[in-house]
């Protein structure tokens, strides 16, 4: 495979990283989270994110690269965002989560038409599952809220 240009893959290292923070929030949010659903929700969220750690780990290196050697600083910023998250409960935890989700999206679709005449189908089609997970991520946690603030 050919190498990607090093900015490309600086965003996809970077884009590795906000998903090894992202496992890390999620399991700590949802350790302090007293709803059920919600809890297993984000225990799932958790995996599905180490899941796209993994698949973007496979990527840039599989065109050249590696991951950037700063995944102990980005847990450690991460655990402490987490633990900030969860000040006010489990209604700023969902809202922080929605964002973190929308940006995620942008991400992964700027970095698929980025990629797309420089990679792989499989590649872009991975690329579109993951989108596709991180939208049923922001549908579930909008859905959530909404039902929440009904009660």
């Amino acid at each position: 495979m050919p190498k990607l240009p090093r900015k490309l893959l600086l965003l996809l290292q970077f884009n590795h990283l906000t998903e090894v923070g992202a496992v890390v929030i999620y399991h700590i949010q949802a350790k302090v989270v007293q709803d059920k659903t919600l809890k297993q929700q984000l225990q799932q969220f958790g995996k599905d994110e180490n899941s796209h750690k993994r698949e973007l780990d496979n990527i840039f290196t599989k065109y050249g690269s590696r991951s950037l050697p700063l995944e102990k600083i980005t847990r450690l910023v991460c655990t402490i965002f987490a633990l900030l998250s969860t000040i006010a409960g489990q209604n700023l935890i969902v809202i922080t989560d929605m964002l973190l989700e929308q940006m995620g999206i942008q991400m992964y679709r700027k970095q698929k038409r980025l990629l797309v005449d420089l990679v792989d189908n499989e590649t872009i089609e991975k690329y579109n599952v993951i989108i596709k997970m991180e939208e049923g991520h922001l549908r579930w946690l909008t859905e959530w809220r909404r039902t929440c603030r009904s009660r």
